[in-house]
């Protein structure tokens, strides 16, 4: 059964939550990869464009969340059980992978800004693990209030993603290779950590 969540928890611990799942390390390295050869202008409109596709999709599935549910009879802590599962292999796929994502370059000036769209928006930003946590979330809301708060939460992180973005690519030829993959590391364990909390408090729920 859903629980209430407070403002609190809606307007800094989802937020917070949300960034480690979105793996901007992953984002990152690969918005800085894949543009390497492009001008910083368009590197910067490319960032900006894949965190605004990544909010819209976000946005959308927070909304999507119960009729999904609904659809396919799916419980909210059963889902919740499975979202955890992935958010854990997930997790521990970013603490086992010791190289920088990347993209072949070679067709950069075909892509142009659907890159964008593929890999970034998705499935690095809003892929499964973050859809998951979405639908996770919006399964515990009970009142408008708390759904407009779980908005203004995403909007904010997806704000701090596009500034991470465009920072990157702006002091790209600055940030070594190591410090982006300690960051993933760290992603990796706050994702282990969210997701046991998922699984824990679904068990707690059923039994």
């Amino acid at each position: 059964m859903a629980s209430c969540m407070s403002s609190k928890e809606l307007l800094i611990g989802v937020p917070l939550q949300l960034f480690f799942i979105l793996t901007p390390a992953a984002a990152i390295a690969t918005l800085v990869s894949i543009t390497r050869r492009m001008t910083m202008s368009d590197r910067v409109k490319i960032a900006v464009a894949a965190a605004s596709v990544a909010t819209i999709i976000i946005i959308f599935l927070a909304f999507l969340g119960p009729t999904f549910f609904a659809l396919f009879h799916i419980t909210p802590d059963s889902f919740r059980i499975a979202g955890g599962v992935y958010l854990m292999i997930m997790g521990l796929n970013l603490l086992n992978d010791d190289t920088d994502v990347s993209v072949d370059s070679g067709n950069l000036r075909k892509a142009k800004f659907s890159v964008a769209i593929t890999p970034l928006a998705m499935p690095l930003l809003a892929g499964p693990g973050t859809i998951s946590y979405i639908c996770l979330v919006r399964s515990k809301l009970l009142t408008a209030n708390e759904l407009i708060q779980f908005l203004v939460g995403i909007c904010c992180t997806m704000s701090f993603i596009a500034i991470c973005l465009v920072g990157s690519v702006k002091m790209s030829d600055h940030i070594p290779k190591n410090a982006i993959l300690i960051f993933q590391k760290l992603t990796g364990i706050m994702i282990v950590c969210i997701a046991v909390q998922a699984m824990c408090s679904a068990l707690k729920a059923f039994y």
